[in-house]
C-alpha cells in the first residue's frame, strides 16, 4: 500500500444503504455518497448512484480489503457502499485498524422485514446461515425456544433450513421474505413444510423468521435415540456429569479423542453454537454410526478426524479436550493435547478400569499439577415400576486445568 504523508491516514467511509431501496437510505448516508469523489461496493448497489464514479468489489473479505487498499493508494479515502448496516454481519470487522474508519449506519432487512411485519425484534437471535454449512447457532436457537432472525440466503440454503425448523418445530408458524423492498418483493408465511412447496422457483435473497417456542433449554438426549449398533456408548447420566465438568461455551474448540458413536459428539456440539468440536475416532465401523448421528440430530460443527491419536489430532489451540478412549496410548494422548490445550482450559478423561484410572491421574497430576480432580460415577435405572434397579458399570472422571 501507498504511504500518505506528514499525520494522513487512509480513510475509508462505510455507509449501510439498507435493503437496496434507495427510499430507506439514510439522510447521512446520502450526503456522504453525494461528496464522495469515488464509491466502491457491489455492482447491483453501485447501479443505484450512476452520477458517481464506481469501483466494483468482489471476492471474498480479503480480496475486497485488497481492491480497497488499491483504491485508497489512487484517492486517499474512498466510500464503501454495504448493504444494510455496516455492522450486522458485513465487512466493516475485516478492515484493518491502522485505517481511519467512518461508519453510517442503514437499515438492515431484519428490520424493514420485522416492521411489514409488525413484529417487535428485541428479544430475537439474529443469524446469518449464508454461505456457510455451520448452522449451530440456528440449531441451538431453534432447540432454546429463542424467536430467531435468520438471513438464509439463496433458495438452496433456504429450503435446507425450513427442513431443520420442520423437525424441530414442526408446527410452528413460519415467515419468509425475499427481495426485501425492492420491486420484486415476496413475503410469505405457513409452516416450515407448506413454506418449502410455496417459495419461489425464482432465486434471491431469502430472510425468514421464526417466533419464539416453548423455553425449554438444551435437553440431554436419551441413549435409544443414538445409532450404535454394537459400539460403545457414553450412558446419559455419564453424559451429563461430564458436560458440567467441561463448562462448554459458545465458540470454543473442543478437542475430542476417542469420538465413538458420537454420544459426547453430539452432545458437545449442540451446547457450543459457533464453536466446534474436533473429533477423531480410528474404528471405521464407529464412524459410521458418528456420521449418522450428526446428521440424525442437525450437528454441523464438527470435524472429523479419522486415525489412530496422538498422531491423527490435528495440531491447532484447542479450549477443551476430552479423552473418551485412547486404544493403549493414553499416556501419549494425554501429553500431546494437554500441549495444545489454551492456558486455563480443561482437560478431561474416563474411565472404566482400574489401570486407566491409574495412568490418567499420574499423567493429569504431572501435567496439572495440583488443578486436578478424580471422582466416581455409579448409576442405578429403575425401569418402568420396578423396584429392582439395573446396577451399571462405574465411571472414572479424571480432570485437569491448564494454568
Amino acid at each position: 500500500m501507498g504511504s500518505w504523508g506528514g499525520d494522513e491516514m487512509p480513510r475509508v467511509v462505510l455507509v449501510g444503504v439498507g435493503p437496496g431501496n434507495p427510499e430507506l437510505l439514510t439522510l447521512r448516508g446520502k450526503e456522504a455518497i453525494e461528496s464522495a469523489r469515488v464509491i466502491m461496493g457491489r455492482e447491483d448497489l453501485l447501479s443505484l448512484f450512476p452520477h458517481k464514479v464506481g469501483i466494483p468489489l468482489r471476492g471474498d473479505e480479503r480480496t475486497m480489503r485488497e481492491l480497497i487498499g488499491q483504491a485508497l493508494e489512487d484517492f486517499a479515502e474512498v466510500t464503501v457502499l454495504l448493504s444494510g448496516d455496516p455492522m450486522l454481519f458485513s465487512l466493516a470487522k475485516h478492515l484493518p485498524a491502522s485505517w481511519s474508519i467512518e461508519i453510517i449506519p442503514g437499515v438492515s432487512s431484519f428490520q424493514y422485514f420485522l416492521a411489514r411485519l409488525g413484529i417487535p425484534w428485541d428479544h430475537c437471535a439474529i443469524v446469518n446461515c449464508h454461505a456457510t454449512q455451520d448452522l449451530s447457532r440456528l440449531v441451538f436457537a431453534l432447540e432454546q425456544g429463542d424467536g430467531v432472525v435468520v438471513f438464509a440466503g439463496r433458495r438452496l440454503q433456504t429450503l435446507r433450513i425450513l427442513a431443520i425448523i420442520g423437525a424441530l418445530r414442526a408446527h410452528t408458524e413460519v415467515f419468509v421474505g425475499k427481495d426485501l423492498s425492492l420491486p420484486g418483493e415476496w413475503i410469505g408465511r405457513g409452516t416450515p413444510e407448506s413454506l418449502r412447496k410455496t417459495l419461489p422457483e425464482e432465486d434471491g435473497l431469502f430472510l425468514l423468521f421464526v417466533p419464539p417456542g416453548k423455553r425449554r433449554g438444551i435437553r440431554f438426549l436419551e441413549d435409544h435415540e443414538f445409532l450404535r449398533g454394537t459400539v460403545p456408548l457414553t450412558k446419559k447420566e455419564t453424559r451429563m456429569l461430564l458436560l458440567g465438568i467441561l463448562e462448554l461455551a459458545p465458540e470454543v474448540t473442543v478437542l475430542e479423542v476417542g469420538a465413538g458413536a458420537g454420544g459426547m459428539t453430539v452432545e458437545m456440539a449442540r451446547r457450543i453454537p459457533g464453536g466446534k468440536v474436533v473429533a477423531v475416532e480410528k474404528d471405521p465401523k464407529a464412524l459410521g454410526y458418528l456420521r449418522e448421528n450428526l446428521r440424525r440430530f442437525f450437528v454441523t460443527n464438527v470435524e472429523i478426524h479419522e486415525g489412530v491419536a496422538p498422531s491423527a489430532i490435528p495440531e491447532r489451540p484447542y479450549e477443551r479436550v476430552f479423552v473418551g478412549g485412547s486404544g493403549g496410548n493414553l499416556r501419549e494422548i494425554l501429553k500431546k493435547s494437554y500441549a495444545l490445550l489454551e492456558a486455563g482450559g480443561r482437560i478431561i478423561c474416563s474411565a472404566v478400569t482400574l489401570r486407566t484410572l491409574e495412568e490418567a491421574t499420574a499423567t493429569l497430576g504431572t501435567l496439572c499439577g495440583e488443578n486436578v480432580g478424580v471422582l466416581s460415577q455409579s448409576i442405578t435405572r429403575f425401569v418402568g415400576g420396578s423396584r429392582q434397579g439395573q446396577s451399571l458399570n462405574t465411571v472414572f472422571i479424571v480432570w485437569g486445568r491448564k494454568l
